[in-house]
């Protein structure tokens, strides 16, 4: 089996990581603040909040070693996270998750039989 990872796996596995590991970091550091900015959310919600953003990371990085459970990862990350975002009522999140996934998708897809 080769697996080459196409262009697209190569920019954008590496990137999301990075992108989700400065939102978590913002999430942390700047929780007060959103919760002003979304009345809706309290405390409980912080590690929901970080343990979608661990999910979808655990599932980038299983999809960059070629396994198929990371895929499940990532899209059910998504799932929950637009449930989260409906019902907070964060729309940008919601805006940047969709098309997040979009690019995901469209990566991933060249190289879907190479999962395992």
């Amino acid at each position: 089996m080769d697996n080459k990872r196409p262009a697209g796996m190569l920019i954008l596995l590496p990137t999301l990581l990075v992108t989700h590991a400065f939102g978590g970091l913002m999430i942390i550091t700047r929780w007060y603040e959103i919760q002003e900015e979304h009345p809706r959310l309290d405390e409980t919600m912080l590690p929901v909040a970080i343990g979608l953003i661990v999910l979808s990371m655990i599932g980038l990085i299983a999809t960059w070693y070629w396994r198929r459970w990371g895929v499940g990862c990532v899209v059910a990350a998504y799932l929950l996270a637009i449930s989260f975002d409906v019902y907070f009522e964060i729309f940008f999140h919601l805006y940047v998750a969709s098309g997040a996934i979009l690019l995901y998708g469209i990566a991933l897809w060249p190289a879907r039989t190479q999962l395992r």
